[in-house]
């Protein structure tokens, strides 16, 4: 997905909308591949499936300044409900599937949606419970722990953003987004030390962790690095 803030990331949320009507995920900070493990609700009213209207996902830049709420609008995934695989009552919810987002009609890719639907069918005059479906898969994703072994030899050609030459660099590696967010707070995130300097430093580092990733390449998630110049006294 696209980056909205200075630091190269979002902090993005998913909002779905049906005739005015929103429903929001929780928002994932500081990543371009977030992972929510959210199942939102969402009632339509229409006579069949070819009757309703399509489903709008927007994908928003979490934004809270003095002024309040100012959320950036980064790209929307719009789906007719007759071209999606949806569950029928008695089977299992579909294994989901990437959905490209795009920021205007016609323009170019920007961004996927991982996703899965359950459509079920309510008795309007509510004679009846409507029947839950549950469609939350992290508990049915198989996991398996690995421990990750990278070797750091070095970095080239980087760039200044400033008027200041690149000093020392350091890579942070974002391991809480390659976890869902229940666990991204028993994960630490990992970064080099900052030793040698210039625009070409080799760094001849070894890291290590063990994270636990699903064995299903659907569900892989991708890990971010950032690098970063440490001018100093600690300030990058």
């Amino acid at each position: 997905m696209p980056a909205a803030d200075e630091s190269g990331t979002s902090d993005p949320f998913v909002r779905i909308t049906d005739c005015g009507a929103e429903v929001d995920t929780n928002t994932i900070f500081e990543t371009l591949n977030p992972i929510w493990y959210e199942c939102l609700e969402m009632g339509y009213e229409a006579n069949n499936l070819c009757d309703m209207p399509p489903i709008i996902c927007d994908l928003y830049d979490m934004d809270i300044g003095a002024l309040g709420e100012s959320h950036d609008y980064l790209s929307r995934c719009l789906l007719q409900v007759e071209d999606l695989e949806t569950y029928v009552e008695g089977e299992g919810v579909p294994r989901p599937t990437w959905y490209p987002c795009y920021f205007k009609k016609g323009g170019e890719k920007s961004g996927e949606l991982l996703l899965s639907f359950a459509i079920v069918e309510d008795d309007f005059n509510f004679k009846h419970q409507p029947k839950k479906v549950n469609i939350i898969r992290e508990a049915g994703i198989k996991m398996k722990d690995y421990q990750v072994t990278i070797n750091l030899l070095g970095l080239r050609n980087l760039q200044s953003t400033g008027l200041l030459p690149v000093k020392k660099a350091s890579i942070l590696f974002n391991l809480k987004t390659m976890v869902s967010p229940a666990q991204a707070g028993s994960v630490e995130n990992m970064k080099t030390e900052p030793s040698a300097p210039g625009a070409d430093p080799t760094l001849n580092t070894l890291i290590e962790f063990l994270i636990s990733l699903p064995t299903d390449e659907l569900y892989c998630p991708r890990m971010a690095c950032k690098v970063f110049d440490n001018i100093m006294a600690g300030f990058s």
